[in-house]
């Protein structure tokens, strides 16, 4: 398990209510010089719909690709060769549908793996473990200024999304979709109101430098 904390952090709720925007051949860079990692080259269309069917092509080919919704990342096992057009169909979120919430005073990622005992009469007097599903946790910390997550746990369902954008450096960021899972205030009267909020990550965590 591995936490990392950071400075800055932005929440976005994403209102799944209002039908997410189709993309076509919409046009990605690539973001490593290994070219494995790559990224919806227009910011507006980065949160990406995690329900929609998405493709990956390479110069029009259906390619293998690990998709990070949030953010509008793609990872590709081997790096794609120099000169290659890559492409993503799916849908994405627009502005009137990507609302920022807030920042954060402090916030911390917990980045969790889960362990499963293998061990076998061939293991000798040692333990054998591997790791099958990976998880994640955020929670930040800020001052309480209303009471819009109270409101938005009240209202949450199914479908309901806050995008994280997580910055650990001055250009480096992670980025991830989770869930509100809870909202404490804490009110002290030689102090001023402060709020600490969770989130559950949902799907997979990618980080860049920007």
């Amino acid at each position: 398990m591995a936490v990392i904390a950071g400075y800055e952090a932005s929440l976005h709720y994403i209102n799944t209510d209002i039908a997410a925007a189709a993309m076509t051949a919409e046009p990605m860079e690539a973001l490593d010089a290994a070219r494995t990692l790559w990224r919806v080259a227009d910011r507006t269309k980065r949160w990406l719909d995690p329900l929609a069917t998405t493709t990956v092509k390479v110069d029009g080919l259906e390619a293998d690709a690990t998709v990070c919704y949030a953010g509008g990342f793609a990872r590709f096992a081997e790096g794609v060769a120099a000169g290659s057009l890559v492409t993503i169909d799916g849908k994405c979120f627009d502005h009137t549908t990507v609302n920022k919430l807030g920042g954060a005073k402090q916030w911390s990622l917990d980045l969790q793996s889960d362990e499963y005992d293998v061990t076998s009469w061939d293991s000798g007097k040692w333990r054998e473990f591997i790791n099958i599903l990976k998880g994640a946790t955020v929670t930040f910390d800020r001052w309480w200024l209303d009471a819009l997550f109270v409101l938005y746990l009240q209202d949450i369902t199914p479908a309901s999304l806050i995008g994280l954008e997580l910055r650990a450096a001055a250009d480096y960021r992670y980025y991830a979709y989770g869930h509100l899972t809870s909202d404490a205030i804490k009110m002290a009267v030689d102090g001023v109101a402060e709020e600490s909020i969770s989130v559950r990550v949902t799907g997979p965590v990618e980080y860049t430098e920007e």
